[in-house]
């Protein structure tokens, strides 16, 4: 009752997908399950969603990560027309996931004349997204609490943090 109800995994954390898919029979709509697809081709990337709910024995997730767009190489993969967002927003009409999400796991610097920042304050205004998941920690706000926050707010968008610990 006063639990955690929100849990964040993915393939590449050991096997947390497996072990969650254990333990969630009989308690999945008790929790909000959100999991990850790593930035790579529309085929690779379904096919990761496709190895995710297996080892999870789901049909579908609360909300699906492209993660790790932490480069402009990623950056252009999950933008490009007939990349990975549009099929990502095919999974969400299809009903496999409720929400989409982008997560970052740190900020890099200028590269093709564009900050981690730059890229994520991008992405939110491509309305496309429900959550953004940013490197957030008492010692690590970056420009995050200046730029990033106020402009997911101002379009509606969930924000969640990761290392909120430093790491």
């Amino acid at each position: 009752e006063n639990s955690v109800n929100f849990i964040d995994t993915a393939r590449y954390y050991g096997n947390s997908e497996k072990f969650l898919g254990i333990a969630l029979k009989g308690h999945r709509d008790e929790v909000i399950l959100a999991t990850k697809s790593l930035i790579a081709t529309p085929d690779i990337s379904r096919q990761s969603l496709e190895t995710s709910l297996s080892l999870l024995q789901l049909d579908g997730v609360d909300l699906l990560y492209a993660h790790a767009c932490d480069n402009e190489d990623r950056y252009d993969d999950l933008t490009r027309k007939n990349g990975m967002l549009k099929t990502l927003e095919s999974i969400r009409e299809e009903g496999i996931t409720r929400f989409l999400g982008v997560s970052f796991n740190h900020f890099l610097p200028f590269e093709r004349d564009r900050t981690g920042v730059d890229r994520m304050k991008t992405l939110i205004m491509t309305d496309a997204f429900d959550v953004i998941q940013v490197p957030m920690s008492l010692i690590r706000i970056e420009r995050i609490e200046e730029e990033v926050l106020p402009l997911a707010a101002e379009y509606d968008m969930g924000v969640v943090v990761n290392f909120p610990t430093a790491n």
